[in-house]
């Protein structure tokens, strides 16, 4: 049963994934450039740490795990640098932020990031943990079998609106066309219609709803 106190977020649609590697960063980017063309959109990367444990990336020297206080977020401004957070700000994104946060707080930095964010954005984050937290208005899980399920992935499958079921690791092509059949799939246009519309992401949109993407229910 599913946690009561989740912080609300209608405006979030969330990315998650079963392990490293699987396409979260590939999607985001993906669903940033689609909806980018019809919505205001904000990217948002999250990192969690836990205090004791070792660094989830097994490195050492990238910085991601160590920072002063519960929390931090920064904006990203950098869109040529190879870092996730500037391939989602090349991708479209009026603006990336990146939250960093211990475990037990990250419901509490996700809730001044929501607190700089104007209503009429539509936000793209890329997490596992996140959902532990918050309730997504939409949620894409990506399930890819060759790899070992993360523990921040456990369960995620049953609470996703979209599933992307893989048999290998998420190729751009595939992630395009999942973007570009979004509209179509379940959860999809009741959570879209909360967002204002340019004229000329009025025709892009109603371009792609009217495509057939029975075909495209597995990838």
């Amino acid at each position: 049963m599913e946690n009561d106190k989740l912080i609300e977020a209608p405006r979030l649609l969330l990315v998650s994934a079963s392990g490293v590697k699987a396409g979260k960063t590939t999607l985001s980017t993906a669903l940033v450039w689609y909806f980018s063309k019809v919505y205001s959109v904000i990217g948002l990367k999250v990192t969690t740490a836990e205090s004791g444990r070792p660094c989830q990336r097994h490195s050492t020297g990238c910085g991601a795990c160590q920072f002063d206080g519960p929390f931090v977020l920064s904006q990203e401004l950098d869109r040529d640098s190879p870092k996730d957070t500037s391939k989602l700000l090349a991708s479209g994104a009026k603006k990336v932020f990146w939250l960093r946060a211990c475990k037990d707080s990250l419901a509490q930095g996700f809730e001044a990031f929501n607190k700089l964010i104007s209503k009429r954005y539509l936000v793209v984050a890329e997490s596992n943990s996140l959902r532990q937290f918050v309730k997504p208005g939409l949620m894409y899980y990506i399930n890819n079998p060759l790899d070992s399920v993360k523990a921040s992935a456990k369960n995620l499958d049953k609470l996703c609106n979209v599933l992307v079921d893989l048999g290998h690791s998420l190729e751009d092509q595939k992630a395009d066309l999942i973007a570009r059949s979004a509209l179509a799939r379940s959860g999809g246009q009741d959570f879209f219609k909360q967002f204002k519309i340019s004229p000329a992401g009025q025709k892009i949109r109603d371009k792609y709803k009217a495509q057939d993407f029975a075909d495209y229910q597995s990838y």
